[in-house]
């Protein structure tokens, strides 16, 4: 089937009252009190909070002022109550994008000094966010490269990753920047970031942590001056820890001459373990020592985490205010410049793909975010990834859902994709974003009744690693219960892992004096056993315990899911001709060129969709095959495409119009429908039509040339 692709880019000038949003947010941000923790979510003086967030990276946080009131304006309707301020400590550009500068000036002679213009800009930015409701999470280390122009040694890896939670000059010049950076009093609110409730979260240091290093090789072969500090750190970790009995292949610890172990060496299984202990040993001093200064010394008063799962071990991660996740479908696979491929598969067909797994590890009795989540452009299945996200972040209770990213470019209004990763011109994702705010900060997706909690104690994790050298450093459920559970669980309860008691905190005499990495014990909690009954596992098609959440894959090449609450429907999948019946509203899905669509029904309102005689305001999007004009796909097998230089496409991004029934159970006789252009305005009227017992039904197509519509019942 060769489809119907037309123009349709969102509009920055308007967005039509039955998308807007931003009633759901509470402005300013901070009105309510500041963000905090309590009973492991965050909550401010009126109660619990969500954070529904995008992603502004590298120059994208650097808007004119000008822009800065649209972009701000835009996320405000679109329901986006946090943005995360991210890649802004170094230039940013990508094989496609030249490189444009972030907030450290341009000084040939250090990087310590902050960009005035660029700061004044950020400062604008996060004012006109506080105004709205917008919240901001603050990320520090991500990507600044010191060198020998402030005293840094050649010889680490890229950002200085890894050697920067233990060299002592790195977390020196770390802490130097977090003062400078926060302590700042924005001028266009009249309060530093340090105090002003704006800031909702901080993030130490992305994607980054030791143990990530060792896993990737990288501290086997760790260059000098390094090499020297952290073998040295090594060996009086053993040293207090051993004592004369340390012996290796008839070297001394004291001797200062056991070497790091690597990740292929033949060791003694006691020293292997005790070096991984070294390890969290020394990440735990880091984390603390970092968090404490910020909150302790300088005084900030918002909720900070360290790094990422999956980089580091949930056990050191539950010692922050919160822990954080990031996860991808289909990431792009890029090899040397523009030879790229990715994988083009839709999640649905795949049991829980990401969010399940997001699911399987979160850790009990932390505040959970994903600030990282995507599923990228020019895969033509994109539009599944933000409802998905946003469905199960509801139902498991997770504390913060984002974007990633918003835009990755000063450039703040295009109307075509230029990156993997940016939606600022995503109109297949961007369709549903009203629907997700109404999922996750409406609440209108129950959470779940029925946790599921297994217990993984430091210990146990470690037993694990050891056996297989540290290569399998998987985490979750399915760890914590020997493969019993799997993490497809978490499409139909809520689950958790117990990390509790894992860490012996650095006690507050010994972390000022002692130096990165010398501060503290670490305690294995017992092997607890699960302490639950099992769950069974979950059949083809599972069903959410609060019966809001379906994901069917009784055929396994065109899985369907869907969401029935009673002021939001949701369907994403391969409708094969099959009607679905949501709570009495009923669609019937048409043909698309890849026989795949997303379909969102929401209540502005929250009235329902026509029962009982109540009037509601319906916006209505149906999205399929969306990409730039001119594009041009090359098919390398095994699901795998790329779409490289002349063949990215140009402007506009063009779309496939979805042929579509909705029956709704209110009269006909009191339904209108118009189909909506780019800014909102209606374009068309769509006729409304009965079904056999006077319900209104409508049909929507490619002839509309629109991929959202506009439905009143009176």
């Amino acid at each position: 089937m060769i489809p119907l692709m037309f123009p349709f880019v969102f509009s920055y000038d308007t967005t039509p009252p039955v998308a807007d949003m931003s009633h759901l947010l509470v402005a300013p941000a901070g009105k309510n009190g500041r963000i905090r923790v309590e009973n492991g979510r965050f909550v401010d003086d009126a109660g619990p909070v969500r954070l529904n967030g995008m992603n502004l990276t590298g120059p994208a946080n650097f808007p004119s002022h000008d822009e800065a009131v649209r972009l701000a304006d835009r996320f405000a309707r679109f329901g986006v109550n946090c943005i995360r301020l991210h890649y802004f400590d170094a230039d940013y550009g990508t094989f496609m994008l030249p490189k444009e500068q972030g907030i450290i000036a341009h000084d040939p002679a250090t990087q310590r000094r902050l960009d005035p213009e660029r700061r004044d800009r950020m400062d604008f930015l996060v004012a006109e966010f506080k105004k709205r409701g917008i919240y901001v999470n603050v990320n520090l280390h991500v990507a600044r490269d010191l060198d020998a122009r402030d005293g840094v040694a050649p010889g680490t890896d890229w950002a200085n990753k890894g050697v920067d939670q233990f060299d002592t000059r790195i977390i020196e010049l770390e802490k130097e920047y977090a003062r400078d950076l926060l302590s700042h009093v924005n001028p266009y609110t009249g309060m530093s970031y340090l105090d002003d409730p704006v800031v909702a979260l901080v993030e130490l240091n992305n994607e980054d942590a030791l143990w990530r290093k060792y896993r990737q090789g990288h501290l086997d072969a760790i260059a000098e001056p390094y090499a020297s500090e952290f073998r040295g750190l090594w060996n009086a970790w053993l040293v207090r820890n051993r004592g004369a009995e340390c012996v290796v292949d008839g070297k001394s610890a004291a001797a200062g001459e056991v070497p790091i172990v690597g990740t292929k060496d033949e060791v003694p299984d006691d020293l292997r373990r005790d070096f991984y202990r070294f390890i969290s040993y020394t990440e735990h001093a880091y984390w603390t020592g970092m968090r404490d200064y910020l909150q302790n010394e300088l005084g900030l008063r918002a909720p900070v985490t360290g790094t990422q799962l999956g980089y580091t071990t949930p056990h050191l991660m539950a010692e922050m205010d919160f822990v954080d996740n990031h996860e991808y479908w289909c990431h792009p696979t890029v090899s040397e410049g523009e030879n790229w491929t990715m994988e083009n598969k839709a999640m649905v067909n795949e049991r829980g793909g990401c969010v399940a797994n997001l699911a399987a590890v979160r850790v009990a009795g932390k505040p959970y975010t994903v600030t990282e989540y995507n599923h990228p452009y020019p895969g033509f299945y994109g539009a599944e990834g933000m409802p998905m996200l946003h469905a199960y972040g509801a139902f498991h209770g997770w504390d913060g859902v984002f974007g990633y990213s918003y835009d990755n470019r000063q450039k703040t209004e295009p109307d075509s994709m230029v990156y993997f990763f940016s939606m600022t011109a995503r109109t297949d994702v961007l369709a549903h974003f009203p629907a997700c705010a109404a999922l996750y900060l409406r609440g209108d997706v129950r959470e779940s009744t029925a946790p599921f909690v297994a217990n993984l104690p430091e210990d146990a994790f470690l037993d694990r690693l050891v056996a297989t050298n540290g290569a399998k450093f998987v985490q979750g459920i399915g760890v914590a219960t020997d493969g019993k559970v799997p993490s497809s669980t978490g499409l139909a309860r809520k689950t958790a892992i117990n990390v509790t008691d894992q860490v012996e905190k650095t006690p507050p005499s010994e972390r000022g004096n002692a130096p990165q990495g010398q501060g503290g014990v670490l305690r294995a909690a017992p092997k607890d056993e699960i302490g639950v009954e099992l769950p069974a596992p979950p059949p083809p098609r599972i069903v959410s315990d609060t019966g809001e959440l379906v994901w069917d894959n009784s055929d396994p090449a065109r899985g369907v899911w869907t969401v029935d609450t009673p002021n939001t429907k949701m369907f994403s999948g391969f409708p094969a001709g099959r009607v679905f019946d949501l709570g009495g509203v009923r669609l019937a899905i048409g043909e698309t060129s890849i026989g795949w669509a997303t379909v969102s029904l929401v209540s502005h309102d929250a009235t329902g969709f026509g029962e009982d005689g109540r009037p509601a305001r319906i916006l209505l999007a149906a999205t399929s095959l969306s990409h730039n004009d001119g594009a041009k796909f090359t098919d390398h097998g095994e699901n795998k495409i790329s779409c490289r230089g002349a063949d990215w496409g140009h402007a506009p991004v063009v779309n496939e119009g979805v042929p579509a029934t909705i029956t709704l159970p209110a009269p006909a006789a009191h339904v209108t429908c118009r189909a909506l252009d780019e800014r909102g305005a209606p374009k068309a009227d769509v006729p409304v039509r009965a079904d056999e017992a006077g319900r209104a039904v409508l049909d929507i197509g490619p002839d509309y040339r629109t991929i959202w519509y506009e439905i009143d019942v009176d």
